[in-house]
């Protein structure tokens, strides 16, 4: 995209909305883009100074309002914006939208104009193999009733991941009490039919369609992987809660030509030395800014590992983690069934334990709400649990539940996450089976 509109010696501009800065940071730097011909990276939403010589390039999300501040930088046809404008969005316009009409009601726009381009880029690459749609309260707008709007633009961003990773996977999804899995997955499944997709490959893939019911302890357990435990238990900053992406569109043009100007300096000092010792190599080499960039990420990583370990030992984490694993597990470490009354009972001793930590208190009791099932509500109301803080970790599925059991189970049932059980059931017995699509 950049590469064919700019190019060595054509510079041109390139204008982004929020969603699509968010895109383009996931993927590349600003370094990135200035070397293939960008002179500068501005929002569309912000007031910026006019560039009538340059080429501009448009990277927008198909959305209303980021097409009405294109047609307004073309709006006074002796002062525009831009000198014309290359449109590329994130994904296919919607047919109900009133873009197309909107583009073509702007006489001044049109001529200007030099392509109109559709990609299947809506997803933001998070990490290696994790990727998401920026869409952080999505599970507040499914319940209780899902917005069919919604619906409609998790499935299309699916299939635009899909198409561009050249992918067409046979669709399954999770049936339970309400219908909003099957739903999304026939929507996906319809979109995936009408498109043309170029297979890898890479073999047969299968899409799983899942609420967070099918399984509710994730989101209550301590986990001692590196990056979750850090997450966890140091309170940092979760994906797209932070804006530290935009801090892009506020770097210097000149930071860069700094870093290239140190990284030549050094390299041509050890090249003129021609008699260097080796110290003298290793003092170049450790002048050099790749070096003390990496040096600092691995002393940040070292200062938050052993702030990792302080929190483990200052919250008893090991400790309450143990019972967590066999609430989790429904057996002990040896493989042995654990009875649900035995569980009850360590839950009891730890949450009457003064030292033990309201929080980690709460995550043990709904933990045991959501993982053994149908227990009478007298031996609940042996756990006391009034003066708990709402769960620390909230954010993770969209609501602060309450403490109050009433209050935790209508939330449960919000979620279809109560089937049906013997009484002291464990949870990981009742999950609901995954349907092909196809299946009636």
């Amino acid at each position: 995209m950049v590469r064919k509109v700019g190019g060595p010696g054509n510079y041109i501009a390139m204008v982004v909305d929020d969603k699509t800065l968010n895109v383009l940071s996931s993927c590349c730097s600003v370094y990135d883009v200035l070397y293939d011909g960008v002179t500068i990276v501005e929002l569309i939403s912000k007031q910026r100074q006019p560039l009538p010589e340059l080429n501009a390039l448009y990277f927008l999300s198909p959305s209303e309002d980021s097409v009405r501040a294109l047609v307004e930088d073309f709006k006074d046809e002796k002062k525009p914006q831009y000198r014309s404008a290359y449109v590329y969005l994130t994904s296919r316009i919607p047919d109900s939208s009133k873009i197309i009409a909107t583009l073509a009601d702007s006489p001044t726009l049109l001529p200007r104009i030099r392509c109109l381009v559709e990609f299947n880029l809506s997803f933001i690459a998070y990490e290696q193999r994790v990727f998401h749609f920026g869409m952080p309260n999505a599970l507040l707008e499914l319940f209780p009733l899902p917005s069919p709007y919604l619906l409609q633009k998790v499935a299309d961003d699916l299939v635009s991941f899909c198409i561009t990773s050249g992918q067409k996977p046979a669709v399954r999804y999770h049936r339970n009490q309400l219908p909003w899995c099957e739903q999304l997955a026939t929507l996906v499944h319809r979109g995936l039919e009408a498109e043309e997709v170029a297979q890898s490959d890479s073999p047969a893939t299968t899409l799983l369609i899942l609420d967070r019911s099918v399984d509710l302890a994730p989101l209550f357990i301590h986990e001692y992987t590196y990056q979750a435990l850090a997450y966890d238990v140091l309170d940092l900053p979760v994906c797209c809660h932070t804006p530290p992406k935009k801090a892009s569109l506020d770097t210097p043009i000149i930071m860069e030509d700094v870093y290239e100007y140190e990284v030549t300096n050094n390299m041509g000092l050890v090249e003129r030395k021609k008699a260097t010792t080796s110290e003298d190599t290793l003092q170049a080499i450790r002048s050099l800014p790749q070096y003390q960039e990496a040096l600092s990420r691995y002393w940040t990583h070292v200062t938050l590992s052993e702030k990792c370990f302080d929190k483990l030992q200052e919250l008893k984490i090991m400790t309450v983690g143990a019972v967590e694993q066999d609430l989790c597990c429904g057996v002990d470490k040896d493989g042995k069934e654990i009875s649900a009354s035995k569980l009850l009972a360590a839950v009891g001793s730890l949450v009457s334990d003064d030292t033990i930590q309201p929080d980690e208190k709460l995550r043990l009791l709904l933990l045991e709400f959501t993982q053994i099932l149908g227990l009478d509500p007298a031996d609940r109301a042996k756990l006391n649990f009034t003066q708990l803080p709402c769960h620390a970790n909230k954010h993770r599925y969209g609501a602060c539940v309450g403490v109050q059991h009433n209050v935790f189970s209508h939330e449960m049932r919000m979620l279809a996450a109560a089937p049906v059980c013997n009484i002291g059931q464990h949870a990981n017995a009742c999950v609901p089976p995954i349907h092909f699509l196809d299946e009636q």
